[in-house]
């Protein structure tokens, strides 16, 4: 019988058994049970082997079938060649659920997925965490299926779920976590997560009422895939944190060898993890900052119009250097709040945005208080930063800003530049929920971080598409190329496919300056003299046809459109579907990287977005020395995944450069690579 609800009955059982429980905490097992025993669970829990009666106070079964009442979940804590009969016996009992410790799975290459492969055949329809986990930890109900017991000091149930392929890492977030005074209400350790899928993990925690922010961390494009496809489903229920490593080329290799997963191009993952509305983030620091703030109900809105005050003057112009630079920006003063600050700061004290108190601040510590009330009634401010930095004790002005918290109408985020002698006041602001900051860096960072992620306001279906037609795949040429894509209304540059003969006449059809080619289905003609560039009379026209005709190939003549230049393609990615990619293009396309992906279909908006991401869609939507054309490019981004998204012969398109100058976008290089059967001569 199917599992109705696999995640409840995972996390959340009525009854947990742990075959191969032991009672050396030197050992994996006698670490779980002993830290379930001193637990707050109210569960049942039965530990099986045959060669003990009791273990850590309870009673000790020799085997499932000897415990004679239901078992909801069971931790497998046995070598790997011991776990698929303990797996059967677990589908013959009845039992819904497993966490199966054991490694030597896929993260061991071939033959440990063929034995993964095998563990699920056996495991069936029963959900299972693992395997290669460190289990799991349900704070909710003060059950800690797990060998490491550093929750065991968290004495109520939090507000964030961690869910994270690696132990190690779900450990060092939680501690973090835990300094930064966030608790959790679930830590879930997947290992490979051969069994229960991250989007059921992450349904499950939309539905939980405990849970307020989900934090992933993962090593898999497979997975971030998962989540993308839930949310798209069931739109952004919560707040999502997601870590995914393995960029790298040594990074993706450890990911392998850690807990057998693919990754591939980071970046890929990251635009479409932010196109979803998941807030992706670079490092645990970060993923506990932006779940400070988040947590707190504090968004990336929060990041603009925000006010800030200090005794430090250094502070405030390092803080405000990091604002300028991460685009967020301080608020502009009403006057009537200017007018309220002079009537209570000293004349020697500027009335501006940041405020700097000067050390007046710490002759008079109402000056803060007082500053942060007028500051809070300011009709443009979003968030107040106030920032301390060193003392021997720093009680009482903690005590200050955590009852400023609920007196006021905007959030308080603390930058705490230095720190305090006493042991109280880190407390006394996590009581008080203010989100505190130790580094300027960090705090922007993250206020980054949510900002990039961005839900298109206007979702659309996806559209079941192959990732290529492999050896059925035909690349056209150049000009056939450029013919379909200005049939599908995607602006090319003006052109004409000739013979040799041809060239002066079509030449002063399409008026000089031009550009003469090779008409090729392959791309990088330039590398081996394929393409003359800026022809401007008829007698440098001959001189270029007389070189390129010898090459053998037909010629395809365009006007020369010098300009900045984008690339612009869409195809299948093998995991994420669909990909819109755009950024800079011609010679800086590989060099710089500079690029961003779209999942299709998806808004003008979200194209506009991606672009002004990018260096060369900043310098157009800017208009930096009087570029333009911001507008048509993205025109043309939405024109071209409209045309591949209505043709599904189409496998892949690539349009580089598109060059953009005097307002217009216009393709002048094109590659389209179709189905075979479908990708005759075009008309022209």
């Amino acid at each position: 019988m199917k599992n109705p609800n696999p995640v409840q009955t995972l996390l959340c059982p009525r009854s947990i058994a742990i075959v191969g429980a032991s009672s050396s905490v030197k050992k994996v097992s006698g670490r779980i049970l002993s830290t379930m025993a001193r637990g707050r669970y109210s569960g049942r829990i039965f530990p099986v082997n045959p060669r003990a009666e009791e273990l850590f106070g309870l009673r000790c079964y020799p085997s499932l079938d000897a415990i004679g009442e239901p078992v909801e979940h069971c931790v497998i804590a046995l070598p790997a060649d011991q776990v698929p009969q303990v797996l059967a016996d677990c589908r013959r009992l009845g039992v819904r659920s497993a966490t199966i410790i054991a490694a030597g799975y896929a993260e061991l290459g071939e033959e440990g997925s063929r034995l993964q492969a095998e563990l699920v055949d056996a495991a069936g329809e029963m959900t299972f965490l693992g395997p290669n986990s460190m289990g799991f930890a349900n704070l909710v109900d003060g059950l800690f299926a797990t060998s490491v017991p550093t929750l065991e000091h968290q004495s109520d149930s939090g507000d964030v779920a961690i869910v994270s392929q690696s132990g190690g890492l779900a450990y060092s977030a939680s501690w973090f976590m835990a300094q930064a005074g966030i608790d959790l209400s679930y830590l879930v350790m997947s290992g490979n997560a051969a069994g229960v899928s991250f989007a059921d993990l992450l349904e499950f925690f939309f539905d939980d009422a405990k849970t307020r922010v989900v934090v992933m961390l993962i090593e898999s494009d497979a997975i971030v895939a998962q989540l993308v496809e839930v949310v798209e489903r069931r739109g952004l229920v919560k707040p999502v944190v997601l870590l995914k490593v393995g960029r790298g080329e040594t990074g993706v290799a450890m990911a392998k060898s850690h807990t057998g997963s693919l990754a591939g191009d980071y970046r890929v993952a990251r635009d479409c993890a932010q196109h979803a509305g998941l807030v992706f983030v670079d490092d645990l620091d970060e993923a506990v900052g932006c779940t400070s703030l988040l947590r707190r109900g504090i968004t990336a809105a929060n990041g603009d119009d925000i006010a800030a005050l200090s005794v430090s003057g250094g502070n405030v112009v390092l803080f405000s250097d990091q604002v300028d630079l991460s685009g967020m920006r301080f608020a502009p003063l009403a006057e009537t709040t200017q007018r309220r600050l002079r009537e209570v700061l000293p004349e020697f004290i500027a009335v501006q945005n940041p405020v700097d108190l000067t050390t007046q601040g710490y002759v008079d510590p109402t000056l803060q208080d007082h500053t942060i009330r007028i500051l809070s009634d300011d009709p443009s401010v979003t968030t107040i930063v106030p920032i301390i930095t060193a003392a021997a004790d720093y009680r009482a002005t903690c005590q200050s800003l955590a009852a400023l918290t609920p007196a006021i109408g905007r959030p308080l985020v603390l930058l705490w530049t230095g720190g305090s002698y006493d042991a109280e006041s880190p407390g006394i602001l996590a009581q008080a929920g203010i989100p505190v900051f130790r580094s300027a860096n960090l705090l922007v960072r993250c206020f980054r971080a949510m900002r990039a992620a961005s839900v298109d306001e206007a979702p659309l279906r996806r559209p079941a598409r192959t990732a290529n037609a492999g050896s059925n795949a035909v690349t056209l040429s150049e000009g056939d190329s450029m013919a379909f894509l200005q049939r599908n209304g995607v602006p090319v540059a003006r052109f004409a496919a000739v013979q040799s003969d041809g060239v002066a006449q079509a030449a002063a059809s399409l008026g000089y300056p031009v550009v003469l080619k090779q008409d090729v289905s392959e791309t990088h003609i330039s590398d081996s003299g394929g393409v003359v560039l800026d022809i401007r009379n008829a007698d440098e026209l001959a001189d270029a046809a007389e070189r390129l005709r010898r090459e053998g190939a037909s010629l395809i003549l365009s006007q020369f459109r010098p300009g900045l230049e984008l690339i612009a393609s869409v195809f299948v990615h093998p995991v994420f579907g669909p990909l819109l990619m755009t950024g800079s293009g011609g010679i800086w396309t590989e060099a710089l990287g500079d690029v961003q992906f779209v999942p299709l279909p998806a808004s003008a908006a979200a194209f506009a977005r991606a672009l002004k991401r990018t260096t060369i869609g900043a310098i157009l939507h800017e208009g930096r020395r009087g570029a333009s054309g911001f507008d048509a490019a993205v025109a043309l981004l939405d024109r071209l995944a409209r045309c591949f998204i209505d043709n599904d012969d189409v496998v892949q398109i690539e349009m580089n450069p598109v060059t953009v100058s005097r307002g217009e976008a216009r393709a002048v290089d094109a590659s389209v690579t179709r189905v075979a059967g479908t990708a005759g001569r075009e008309e022209r």
